[in-house]
């Protein structure tokens, strides 16, 4: 897993180079101590299927509890980045794992395309919702953000305040709508790639192994 900074992932989805995924094995239907299990199986077939380009994020969400009261809730997940040509393989892989872990849907952008929150019903990847911008957002205030923020995981600590969020822009002319004062005050830069390893020898076994587990091959 690398640690990778807000301000390159910001770069990768406001860019049109790079497929990138945002996925968590985190499900309602199990517990802690199971969910933790599963986002551990699928770092390994993430890991099996290829991709390097992989970052541990959090995930930040409201929700009503037992009392319907408003709560915050936390789920760590991975982003998967990749230059990989073949977009499509990677969202069938991705909505592949996505159903694999109980998800009911996987946020994709590909280039040419919105980030859109992805339906794992089938591999054509219904679309439950698209967005048309990313923002800046602090998970320490929730008025900065409405629905939930993806932070990176080292930035927890490092960075508690520093974070984004996908929103529909509403015909806005610019993706990316940080100031020039937000952008300066998010952790440093550095070029980063990500993609798929060659598929040769055992990498390529192992990534042939997980497409078949997830039906794919």
């Amino acid at each position: 897993m690398k640690e990778d900074s807000l301000k390159h992932t910001i770069k990768q989805v406001s860019g049109d180079d790079i497929n990138v995924c945002f996925i968590t094995a985190y499900a309602p239907i199990r517990s802690e101590k199971e969910n933790r299990a599963a986002n551990k199986s699928l770092e390994r077939d993430i890991n099996r299927l290829g991709y390097y380009g992989t970052t541990k994020t959090i995930g930040g969400f409201t929700y009503q509890d037992d009392k319907g009261n408003e709560t915050v809730g936390h789920e760590p997940g991975f982003k998967v980045a990749t230059r990989n040509p073949n977009s499509q393989e990677f969202i069938e892989e991705m909505l592949a794992l996505g159903r694999k872990y109980n998800q009911v849907s996987v946020l994709i952008k590909v280039p040419g395309d919105k980030a859109k929150y992805y339906n794992t019903s089938d591999n054509f990847g219904n679309i439950d919702m698209e967005f048309d911008k990313v923002s800046a957002a602090n998970p320490k205030d929730t008025s900065t953000w409405t629905g939930g923020y993806t932070q990176m995981r080292k930035d927890l600590n490092k960075n508690p305040t520093k974070a984004f969020k996908f929103e529909d822009g509403q015909n806005e002319d610019e993706f990316l709508t940080l100031t020039e004062e937000e952008k300066n005050q998010l952790p440093e830069y550095t070029e980063k790639t990500g993609g798929r390893n060659i598929k040769t020898g055992n990498g390529w076994i192992l990534c042939h192994l997980c497409r078949k587990g997830l039906g794919l091959d």
